[in-house]
């Protein structure tokens, strides 16, 4: 449903957060900032 119906926003980046959710980003920067936190996530769960 929501890729029919997507919300309004001016994110354009996404990345798991490794507990079922998403980090969100307006940036580059930003992204590769949560991608970082996603591979410290996945080094505390091997």
């Amino acid at each position: 449903e929501a890729a029919f119906n997507p919300l309004a926003t001016r994110d354009l980046y996404f990345v798991a957060t490794g507990s079922g959710g998403h980090y969100f980003a307006r940036t580059l920067a930003e992204h590769n900032r949560n991608i970082a936190k996603y591979r410290k996530t996945l080094e505390g769960n091997p």
